[in-house]
């Protein structure tokens, strides 16, 4: 819970406390003198404020394009220092006043899109046929830099796009930067730790998933075993947060997690997909082995320090609202399982019948998976939870009978089959909401 919202929380218990005799009108007048100044602001205004920084960034930054060769040099490079000196400096003044945060926070953002600017405009100046990305990692350290010293969400914002857009743009030039992994996972961890709220949380999850997949091509190992790897560490993570006092900021990591790990989970339903990722080659003692190697290493941890100690485990299992996400280890591990054994199977015969064996396997704990959560949903009320467990049955179902046979007719069977069982969950689902006294 946010500052703000514990302070509106209190502001609405304490008229209650008084008549219990909790606590006297003269000590709730105390309570709320306590209450901060500073107000505080949503979510959607910090993205306004990002998004009117931007705008009014690319106005600034296409001026100065007008004007660019009726300018000289000095000239140039005067406004770019001034435009940049004056954003921050009048966000700094702002910042000495409380009530102006907001107005502060806009400034500033807008000064680090001008530093920006300012890195392109100096290379066009002075001709500088640099490694074209490295003009946008210089930038993110810039929105680094501010990100901390502002203790801004905005800033971390752009910070994790332009880490995005970096490593985006290094594509193109095919080299492994497996330290740009570490680079955006310390800063935006540590951040979110700092910050406890579940939107700089979620900019973390997305901004490391992103960096780590992109590296993944460098890899020998196929990008979707990192991927479901990368989605199985982000759940348990998530299971770790909730561990803590900030359950909320569990939320995002698991979502994003699951969501990654699902797709890749019914990917390898299909043999021929396990085939060609995670049977396709005889991996020998390569660098790009490594990579893997430490996301898996990296997963173990995370789930490590979630089953231990063992003592509490039984007891953190029974506590744990959504059980299910349980499954999503064992998909893990078996994915490892049949990777490496993959790697040592060395006949195409052997490779076959791992093929069927793992597809086999993939399938049951979708399907174990779906039913665990529809009944989940069911039986709590919870539609989102019973719809996500509804949509991976019913892929999986009909991934296999279209896989089984032509047949119109038992196709046909087979989607009113799985309509009929989506609306008796969705009908039960509503009938348990409605009970609970909830919204349908």
């Amino acid at each position: 819970m946010s500052e703000l919202k514990h302070w509106k929380w209190l502001k609405g218990q304490l008229p209650g406390w008084i008549e219990k005799g909790i606590v006297t009108a003269e000590q709730s007048q105390r309570i709320m003198k306590e209450e901060p100044v500073v107000q505080g602001y949503n979510l959607l205004t910090r993205i306004l404020i990002s998004i009117s920084a931007l705008l009014i960034g690319l106005g600034v930054i296409s001026f100065f394009a007008y004007n660019w060769q009726n300018m000289t040099k000095w000239m140039k490079l005067g406004t770019i220092f001034l435009s940049f000196i004056i954003a921050h400096g009048v966000g700094l003044w702002l910042g000495q006043k409380p009530e102006r945060k907001v107005h502060a926070e806009f400034w500033h953002l807008l000064g680090s899109f001008l530093f920006g600017a300012a890195i392109i405009l100096i290379a066009q100046i002075y001709h500088i046929d640099e490694h074209a990305p490295n003009g946008i990692l210089l930038w993110s350290a810039g929105a680094l830099m501010m990100m901390y010293i502002l203790k801004s969400t905005p800033q971390m914002l752009l910070y994790a796009t332009l880490v995005i857009v970096w490593q985006v743009m290094e594509i193109e030039f095919h080299t492994s930067q497996l330290w740009a992994v570490f680079y955006v996972s310390v800063s935006v961890i540590l951040f979110s730790i700092y910050k406890k709220h579940w939107f700089p949380t979620a900019i973390a999850t997305i901004s490391i998933v992103v960096v780590s997949a992109i590296q993944s091509r460098f890899s020998v190992v196929n990008p979707m075993v990192v991927l479901l790897s990368l989605g199985a560490m982000s759940v348990g993570i998530g299971l770790l947060i909730r561990r803590s006092s900030y359950e909320s900021c569990a939320v995002p990591p698991e979502v994003i997690g699951l969501v990654l790990y699902f797709i890749m989970l019914l990917a390898f339903t299909f043999p021929e997909i396990i085939k060609d990722s995670l049977l396709a080659r005889k991996y020998t003692a390569d660098a790009g082995f490594v990579y893997p190697l430490l996301i898996a290493f990296a997963v173990l941890t995370v789930w490590g320090l979630f089953l231990l100690p063992l003592k509490t485990f039984p007891e953190r299992i029974k506590n744990l609202t959504q059980k299910s996400n349980l499954f999503v280890f064992a998909g893990f591990l078996l994915t490892m399982v049949i990777l490496f054994a993959g790697i040592s199977s060395a006949s195409h015969e052997s490779k076959h019948v791992l093929k069927n064996v793992a597809a086999f396997g993939f399938n049951i704990i979708a399907l174990i998976h779906g039913i665990v959560l529809i009944f989940s949903g069911t039986g709590s009320g919870r539609t989102g939870i019973s719809f996500a467990g509804c949509l991976i049955v019913v892929i999986v179902i009909i991934a296999r009978f279209m896989s089984f046979t032509d047949n119109l007719l038992v196709r046909s069977f087979c989607f009113l089959l799985a309509g009929a069982f989506i609306l008796a969950v969705s009908i039960k689902t509503s009938k348990v909401k409605k009970n609970a006294g909830g919204n349908d």
